[in-house]
């Protein structure tokens, strides 16, 4: 259930937006597999059910056909390429912007004149941050891949995914990755680490989602934060132990932390949970 609720807290008065999630499992997928390794040409045929109705996550690829009855969503592409390979996910349709129930497959289509999943120019500029990915992508599983970092081809030792790509901490600069199929050597195409100013933000928007409304005193629940993504934000949490002691409700406050402090002094997102007390003697921990 959604609403505005307003609460008496040690003499404080908050009025504060919950969002109550239903107790739904997360959508299934079939195949039931996480990866699929498809020839060129294939068809891609999966499906997605939930308990609700559910939808694949938009944009979908060129070509892509979804039929649906509800409860069921079924994803069709005729005569995949290598351009079809990329995670494919799933959701509650009423749920639009939560991540918490997203369910996923990737698809890997090879290509055997192509080893790099071509890339979109707006990823080839990654922006500089303490933990960095080159995302290029292999097709074919089989083979190792190395990063380079360029003019002084310097061949670097980081970790590697092939539904990703490299991962690691990188100094700004040029970097590409290079593999041999078939006795061949292909070559990525150049990507450029970068070190980005924040951006001042002046508007933002947070939602914070609660599993349930109301729980039991040592009753497990979730507390979700969805907040703009980006490099200018990153989630805080703050949970007061010492609020138990003159209230029943327990607040948890989930801050973005960006550039704009002033802002964001004006702008926190609050949720509260309140406890159903058997008695007003029990003794409820926090930890």
């Amino acid at each position: 259930m959604d609403g505005v609720k307003t609460y008496l807290v040690c003499g404080v008065v908050l009025v504060l937006m919950v969002s109550a999630m239903p107790g739904l499992s997360s959508p299934t997928i079939w195949p039931k597999e996480q990866e699929l390794e498809l020839e060129p040409n294939s068809l891609i045929n999966i499906s997605c059910t939930g308990e609700s109705e559910v939808v694949w996550e938009e944009p979908l690829p060129d070509g892509a056909i979804v039929t649906s009855n509800g409860f069921t969503a079924t994803l069709l592409i005729y005569n995949a390429t290598i351009n079809h390979t990329r995670y494919y996910d799933c959701r509650y349709k009423k749920n639009e912007g939560d991540p918490s129930d997203l369910t996923e497959i990737y698809i890997l289509v090879k290509d055997p004149h192509i080893l790099f999943v071509p890339e979109e120019p707006e990823n080839l500029v990654v922006p500089h941050e303490a933990e960095v990915v080159i995302p290029c992508r292999a097709s074919h599983l089989s083979h190792a891949v190395e990063l380079i970092r360029i003019p002084n081809n310097e061949k670097l030792h980081r970790f590697y995914d092939h539904r990703m790509g490299f991962i690691g901490e990188l100094p700004p600069g040029q970097y590409l990755c290079e593999a041999t199929l078939n006795g061949q050597t292909y070559q990525s195409s150049t990507y450029t680490v970068k070190k980005v100013e924040p951006q001042e933000v002046n508007d933002f928007e947070v939602e914070v989602k609660a599993s349930k409304e109301t729980v039991r005193v040592r009753q497990p629940f979730n507390v979700s934060c969805i907040s703009p993504f980006g490099p200018a934000f990153h989630q805080q949490w703050i949970h007061l132990k010492t609020q138990a002691r003159c209230s029943h409700f327990l607040l948890f406050i989930c801050i973005p932390v960006i550039s704009n402090w002033s802002f964001l002094r004006r702008h926190p997102a609050f949720i509260k949970v309140r406890f159903l007390l058997f008695s007003s003697h029990i003794f409820m921990p926090l930890r």
